[in-house]
């Protein structure tokens, strides 16, 4: 039980915060550097 409750209080949030650091990179791998430009291309007159 105690390795259960040390699993659940320490290794499962590490795991899912690196789960989600993967996941954004890989969004921002898919979006790449042409979405930058296209916020830059828009400018106040």
């Amino acid at each position: 039980m105690i390795l259960l409750r040390d699993f659940a209080l320490y290794a499962l949030p590490v795991l899912v915060a690196a789960g989600g650091w993967c996941y954004a990179l890989s969004l921002r791998k898919q979006g790449g550097p042409g979405r930058r430009r296209e916020g830059r291309a828009i400018r106040p007159a």
